[in-house]
């Protein structure tokens, strides 16, 4: 979209899109904030755009497409989701996954083919940090208990890391919710939301290898541990030698061609590609 300068006195001056306006409400005389990255400058309204509402009928959906339904419209910034179903399970369901994954939504309204759920309190920019925290923290004790997953109760390592999944899955919306619902540094979160992604898929990769019973060795996990550790300090200190070092742990522990943690170990690699921009922008 192009926009003429107009020369007016001393200044120049351009027009907003009409529909952009009308979208956000925006009259003569509103404040608007500037944020200038690089050579562009990124207008953002300082408004919240039309509370967004989602009607769907789940009555011949399955347990996972549900899921992901709930999950999706609560990253799209969603304020209220009404469910309806002919089938009252499938309804408890939501309520279930709602209260698992949609952090911040009430039930406000239930009736036999219908459930209303709505934004009552949604977390905010200002704790993303805190968030991606939570997600690194939940997957440093993930990997602590593949290491003793052979060593202790399998099912108590088992319940302990599907229940620190859950909350991964929990902080991965919200952090979702919160970058795509930003428009001022796009290219910042588009990278976050690639490490957020990341993140994530590792953790489904431990899960996986102590749901199937799949055994490593301790040292080679005490190896991933640190691994990930170093990528954690690389994100947190913005620490490019922490990047460098990592980088090179990873390449040597892919030369050895270990299938059971390869998918692991290219998830690292590119975890630490995602993470390079935010080291580089403050080094």
């Amino acid at each position: 979209m192009k926009r003429k300068l107009i020369s007016q006195r001393n200044s120049l001056t351009l027009t907003l899109p009409k529909n952009w306006v009308k979208e956000r409400n925006l009259n003569s005389k509103d404040e608007i904030d500037l944020v200038e990255e690089g050579d562009s400058i990124i207008i953002n309204s300082g408004k919240k755009e039309t509370k967004k509402e989602f009607t769907i009928d789940v009555s011949d959906y399955s347990e996972i497409l549900i899921r992901n339904l709930l999950n999706q419209m609560y990253i799209l910034s969603a304020n209220k989701i009404i469910i309806r179903s002919n089938k009252q399970s499938k309804l408890v369901l939501c309520e279930k996954l709602s209260s698992l994954f949609l952090v911040g939504f009430e039930v406000i309204e239930k009736t036999k083919d219908k459930v209303i759920l709505e934004a009552l309190a949604i977390p905010s920019k200002d704790n993303l940090d805190q968030f991606i925290l939570k997600i690194f923290n939940f997957l440093d004790s993930n990997f602590i208990f593949l290491r003793e997953s052979f060593q202790k109760n399998d099912k108590h390592i088992y319940n302990e890391i599907k229940r620190d999944t859950k909350k991964i899955s929990q902080y991965r919306n919200i952090c979702k919710r919160i970058l795509l619902d930003d428009p001022t540094n796009p290219i910042e979160n588009k990278m976050l939301l690639e490490m957020i992604n990341y993140l994530t898929e590792i953790n489904h990769l431990l899960f996986h290898l102590v749901e199937e019973k799949i055994k490593v060795a301790q040292k080679l996990v005490e190896e991933l541990e640190e691994i990930f550790n170093l990528i954690k300090k690389s994100y947190f200190k913005k620490d490019l030698d922490a990047i460098q070092h990592s980088q090179d742990k990873i390449e040597r522990k892919l030369s050895e061609k270990n299938q059971t943690i390869y998918p692991i170990l290219r998830n690292f690699y590119n975890l630490l590609i995602s993470i390079t921009p935010v080291a580089l922008k403050t080094s």
